[in-house]
């Protein structure tokens, strides 16, 4: 995406791309930016951000919940 994008238009793009509660996209969208900030600030390091491994995901009562079906909980 261009520099000039805002945080705003990818937050719309995701929403109309992927069907996940809007929490979950604007985790998403935080983490990249932390993670190209991190990367630009600095400056030994020749390798653009990569992102594999565990990311951690903020869930709250907007993004998740338990329903009980018999013996059991659903997410």
């Amino acid at each position: 995406m261009a520099e000039e994008t805002t945080l705003r238009e990818i937050y719309h793009r995701a929403r109309k791309i992927y069907d996940l509660p809007s929490a979950l996209v604007q985790t998403a969208r935080d983490f990249a930016k932390e993670q190209l900030k991190s990367h630009e600030n600095n400056d030994g390091n020749s390798h653009f951000p990569h992102f594999d491994g565990f990311i951690a995901t903020r869930y709250d009562k907007r993004t998740i919940s338990f329903k009980e079906a018999g013996n059991h909980f659903e997410i």
